[in-house]
C-alpha cells in the first residue's frame, strides 16, 4: 500500500498518495500566490504543512 497525506480545507478531507504531493505543493503555491487575506493564510498553512512532509495537512494555524 503507498504511504498517503490528507489536506482538510474549509472542514472538508481528502487522501492522496505521497506521489501527488509535490502537484498538490504547486495548487496550494497557485493559490497563495493568487489570493489575499485569510484565503491566502489557509493556502500558505496547507502548504507549509505539505513542504514540511506532514502527513496531516490543515488549513488552521
Amino acid at each position: 500500500m503507498e504511504n498517503t497525506f490528507t489536506i482538510t480545507c474549509y472542514g472538508k478531507t481528502k487522501t492522496y498518495p505521497e506521489s501527488k504531493r509535490k502537484k498538490m505543493m504547486n495548487e496550494y503555491m497557485l493559490g497563495m500566490l493568487s489570493c489575499d487575506g485569510s484565503e491566502k493564510d489557509r493556502y500558505t498553512n496547507i502548504y507549509l504543512d505539505l513542504l514540511s512532509g506532514k502527513k496531516n495537512c490543515t488549513d488552521e494555524d
